[in-house]
């Protein structure tokens, strides 16, 4: 990615749709996890999810990005809600995290997924489970079965790949998970992320700064589609159980 979009992104609260209130909403459908739970966050960006999780569960948390510049955001809230403890910033890949085999009893990753492919990721991440661990996955998904031109024209373009809720539930259970519940993203969050994209392309206007016009263009036409969501597509958050 670009120097200056990346900047850009690490400026954001959060690099997709979502809240703290989203997270622990997803996360209690979970049982109660041990107290020395073992938990990563995969592609964590500036850590909005990693922060919540390691405010509600007090244990330590593997977050994981490529993005030196969105770890050391991470870091920094991390420090200023006393949380350093909690969290250990990792740069790396989430096609292979540096976590071993059977150990972990928590994986999380919210928005992210896709980059692999769901079905790829949730194959290869079982591995990283506890044979009692679990995996909580957001993915955007199809909600209605006949969306709306303007949704299939940004979505079919964007991820060709995206598929309905009852299609991922029947691919993560083939790849060898329990469904224990899914959570679909309210539209506000879609609306509260559009807002913070044009908050931050004012700030760089602010800054005298400047992006590539190609892609404050396509940032232009996803403000308004995520404005416009309605009923028709949303991450799902699917809450899965290693089988």
């Amino acid at each position: 990615m670009d120097a200056s979009i990346l900047a850009f992104f690490a400026r954001l609260p959060r690099q997709s749709p979502g809240s703290a209130a989203q997270t622990l909403t997803a996360l209690g459908h979970l049982p109660e996890l041990p107290p020395d739970a073992r938990v990563a966050d995969l592609a964590c960006g500036t850590g909005g999810a990693t922060l919540a999780l390691a405010e509600r569960l007090q244990a330590p948390i593997l977050a994981l990005d490529q993005a030196p510049e969105f770890l050391e955001r991470l870091q920094a809230e991390a420090a200023a809600r006393g949380l350093a403890d909690k969290v250990e910033a990792v740069v790396g890949d989430m096609a292979s995290p540096p976590v071993p085999a059977r150990s972990l009893d928590l994986l999380w990753c919210e928005g992210a997924a896709y980059i692999l492919g769901f079905d790829a990721a949730l194959a290869h991440w079982r591995e990283l489970l506890k044979p009692t661990g679990f995996a909580v996955v957001s993915e955007c998904s199809w909600l209605v079965p006949n969306p709306g031109l303007a949704a299939k024209t940004f979505w079919y373009a964007a991820y060709p790949a995206m598929r309905t809720v009852l299609e991922n539930i029947e691919r993560a259970e083939g790849a060898g998970y329990e469904l224990l519940a899914t959570h679909t993203l309210p539209s506000a969050c879609w609306a509260a992320y559009a807002d913070s994209l044009e908050a931050g392309l004012a700030d760089l206007a602010t800054r005298g700064e400047a992006l590539d016009a190609d892609f404050v263009r396509a940032l232009a036409k996803e403000i308004a589609l995520f404005r416009n969501t309605g009923e028709e597509f949303s991450y799902v958050y699917y809450i899965l159980a290693r089988k």
